[in-house]
């Protein structure tokens, strides 16, 4: 009388399913023989669970479809809010113009005109950047974009007041602040640029932050 014939992918070989994989099939069987299920309903769990697990080994890792999607959606509006600072439109001076004309010039003018201005495009922008319907994988870079341009809009509001302080004194403190925030809003973002390469198995190096602008020092005489 002849071996019965083993059943496949049910023997001590695993092919592409993997030694977990097959002992996860074996504990199925068994429950469902121990259960008193019929033959049809034991093939079916069967079919059911093995589907489910080699589609869940076989998946296409989602990393590059989430650093495409945030260079896509995402990064145009960071390069938008950078525009902000750096870039002159219309009749509204950059915010960097304006900081200088106030550090070098005393003349808050630019400022005051811009003020209003520059808080809505950032309040725009990061409306528009929160909206953006990323994978779970890359919510962490959005809402490191989200934290350093945040920073860009606190230097902002920083700059705003400074404008309106006339001791030479408190307004370069509150100048420096302005940069100090301005630097650590930049070095965000740009972690999170490096975060965008670490999403399909890139190297980016980790790096502890360079140090900031120290504040001039007060004249305490007299």
């Amino acid at each position: 009388m002849s071996a019965p014939e083993k059943t496949p992918g049910l023997t001590g070989h695993t092919g592409e399913f993997g030694d977990s994989t097959m002992m996860r099939l074996r504990r199925v069987v068994y429950r469902a023989r121990r259960a008193g299920m019929g033959r049809a309903l034991v093939l079916t769990a069967l079919a059911l669970v093995a589907g489910f697990l080699i589609g869940r080994e076989t998946a296409p890792e989602s990393g590059p479809g989430v650093r495409l999607q945030l260079e896509q959606q995402a990064l145009p509006l960071v390069f938008d809010a950078d525009g902000i600072w750096s870039s002159s439109g219309g009749d509204a001076p950059a915010v960097s113009e304006a900081m200088v004309a106030l550090r070098n010039d005393g003349d808050p003018t630019a400022v005051t005109e811009g003020l209003e201005r520059w808080l809505v495009a950032y309040d725009n922008v990061l409306g528009q950047l929160a909206a953006v319907d990323v994978a779970p994988e890359g919510r962490p870079v959005q809402r490191q974009f989200i934290t350093g341009i945040t920073l860009s809009r606190d230097a902002v509001v920083v700059l705003g007041r400074a404008a309106t302080i006339q001791d030479e004194d408190r307004r370069a403190g509150l100048l420096t602040e302005v940069a100090r925030l301005r630097m650590r809003g930049e070095q965000v973002v740009q972690s999170a640029r490096a975060g965008i390469h670490d999403l399909d198995g890139g190297a980016a190096p980790v790096a502890p932050l360079p140090d900031l602008p120290d504040f001039p020092s007060l004249d305490t005489s007299g």
